[in-house]
């Protein structure tokens, strides 16, 4: 009988790629702490392309899967329409042909340092999977049914006229997401729904909220290696346990409002 074959992916998210000549317009230390340096970022794509680690799509004919034992096939996602993601990531994608998801927060289109309507285009042209990461930023489950309704509908309305194609990904702003949530980005027309929560995806339905490793400035090649190899930290789980529990406690809006002055919480 045929060994079974599992369906595992590890998927890594990125916010803003800068340089000392192209800053990423940010300030907060707790912000500061994503943005990864855009010689650190090519040294990450280059890495994976020489050891043959194989970057994937969820869905179709690049679909993410690996037999038991082997490395997970790696899937990168942008989040926020930072203008780093076409200027310095887009291109390095390209270089090595790797696919990535790009999920947009539209009311940031066209303010300093994120992402044009035009420049969003050309992503999804180059073949990129675009998606929505709400209008506002808004946590969603702060809101109300109407007011999520309208997060999730505008945005997608919005990201399917520049692009032209049905807009079917989203990725949860702060990775904040619940049942209700969830129910509601289904009934208007997402398929794949991508969180925080570190991990990797063990055979990921499409009712699965999609399990991230948030890539860090203060991440050393080591540390990328052994996450992209399926072997993350231990101490990964438990820290973002203890952090979800401080967010619990405080509350999304002060737990965060905290978090972007206090450089040590990431």
């Amino acid at each position: 009988m045929a060994e079974k074959v599992e369906n595992r992916s590890i998927v890594l998210v990125y916010h803003a790629i800068a340089s000392e000549s192209e800053p990423s317009g940010l300030s907060e230390p707790g912000d500061l702490s994503f943005v990864v340096r855009t010689a650190d970022f090519i040294l990450h794509m280059s890495y994976l392309y020489d050891t043959k680690i194989p970057v994937a799509t969820l869905d179709g004919p690049r679909a993410a899967g690996s037999p038991p034992g082997e490395a997970p096939p790696l899937v990168l996602t942008f989040d926020g329409g930072h203008r780093s993601h076409y200027t310095w990531a887009q291109p390095v994608l390209e270089k090595y042909e790797f696919p990535a998801y790009f999920f947009i927060t539209t009311g940031y289109i066209g303010r300093d340092y994120y992402l044009t309507g035009e420049m969003i285009r050309k992503l999804h042209q180059a073949g990129m999977t675009i998606g929505s990461h709400g209008v506002s930023h808004a946590f969603l489950p702060d809101l109300t049914p109407q007011e999520i309704k309208e997060e999730l509908r505008e945005s997608r309305n919005r990201l399917a006229d520049i692009t032209g194609s049905a807009i079917e990904t989203f990725s949860a702003p702060g990775g904040c997401i619940d049942d209700r949530v969830m129910d509601l980005a289904r009934e208007a027309g997402y398929r794949r729904v991508f969180g925080s929560t570190p991990g990797i995806n063990e055979n990921p339905g499409q009712d699965a909220v999609l399990r991230r490793f948030a890539v860090k400035k203060d991440w050393t090649l080591d540390r990328f290696t052994a996450t992209v190899g399926g072997h993350p930290p231990a101490g990964e789980k438990m820290k973002y346990r203890t952090l979800r529990l401080a967010r619990k406690i405080l509350g999304n809006r002060f737990y965060v409002t905290v978090r972007r002055t206090l450089p040590w919480i990431k």
